[in-house]
């Protein structure tokens, strides 16, 4: 893998450990400028690994909104037929999708484009129409008080964990945590 990498030019984007000591997660891109930000942040769930989070910075030329006014199609997701799209995703060439696209963008172009097309054939939509000057743009899903308290402890423990990662009672602080945050992102779920 070494060597491929090198052949062709990739640059490996972490450079800092994901677990223990080590880096053992790694973003390879054939273009620095894609990716703006790498940062590590809480593993999910149970993992000894630290999750990645990055921001890529890519063109969409089919998804601009004018000013003013808007169109968004809502998907109804809930009703979507899976299995139809399954076997419509299995049905693509996927290597000469990759193959034909030789930069990462351009692989990640025609991979987001094979998926919309799944996705707008099998899933139903409806679309919602408002004015941006009127404040009518469909906002994100309500997080209780109590939800949004926890993740933030939660958040404040994997820091000082990161700073203290054998101190046994923050490791059990942040289990508890950790648990917690589920539950209470569980009823909020059920809630809205």
């Amino acid at each position: 893998m070494f060597d491929f990498v090198l052949t062709h030019g990739y640059s490996q984007l972490v450079d800092f450990p994901t677990r223990e000591n080590n880096i053992l997660d790694v973003i390879l891109t054939d273009d620095d400028c894609v990716v703006t930000t790498v940062k590590s942040c809480p593993p999910i769930g149970y993992s000894d690994h630290v999750a990645i989070e990055f921001t890529m910075t890519l063109t969409s030329g089919d998804r601009n909104v004018p000013d003013g006014s808007y169109d968004k199609c809502r998907y109804l997701l809930h009703i979507g037929d899976c299995d139809n799209m399954i076997s419509y995703l299995l049905t693509v060439d996927w290597n000469a999708v990759l193959c034909y696209n030789t930069s990462a963008e351009q692989m990640w172009k025609a991979f987001i484009q094979v998926l919309w097309s799944a996705v707008d054939q099998y899933v139903p939509s409806r679309t919602c129409t408002g004015d941006r000057k009127d404040g009518n743009i469909p906002s994100k899903p309500m997080k209780s008080h109590k939800l949004r308290k926890c993740a933030a402890r939660k958040r404040k423990l994997w820091n000082k964990l990161h700073v203290s990662p054998h101190d046994s009672d923050l490791h059990r602080r942040y289990r508890e945590s950790v648990q917690l945050w589920r539950e209470l992102l569980r009823a909020n779920e059920i809630v809205h």
